[in-house]
C-alpha cells in the first residue's frame, strides 16, 4: 500500500493505493473489501481528522483511534481518495 496525506490549514487529503497484488489477490481480482484487506488498517498522524469522506465513493467513514481499516476505505473501488476537516479546538 502506498498513502500520503496532504494538509492546507484545516483540510486533509489522503490518496490510498494498494501495490503488489500478487501474493494478495488472485488474477483477475479487484483488491476490494475486507476478505482481501483482513485486520489492516492505515495508521494516520495526531492531528488528522477523525471523519473522513471517500471522494471517489462518497462514503463516510470514522478514524476514532486514528486508524482506518483498509476493508472499509477500499470496500467498493481498489484507490482511494479521502477528504477530512480538523475540529478547531
Amino acid at each position: 500500500l502506498i498513502a500520503f496525506a496532504r494538509r492546507h490549514q484545516q483540510a486533509w487529503a489522503v490518496a490510498v493505493v494498494p501495490r503488489f497484488l500478487t501474493t494478495v489477490i488472485a488474477e483477475n481480482r479487484l483488491p476490494v473489501g475486507a476478505a482481501v484487506w483482513s485486520d489492516t488498517s492505515l495508521a494516520l498522524p495526531k492531528p488528522a481528522p477523525t471523519s473522513w469522506r471517500n471522494a471517489i465513493t462518497g462514503q463516510v467513514l470514522s478514524a476514532g483511534d486514528r486508524n482506518l481499516p483498509l476493508g472499509e476505505v477500499l470496500q467498493s473501488f481498489p484507490v482511494a481518495l479521502l477528504l477530512g476537516e480538523e475540529i478547531a479546538g
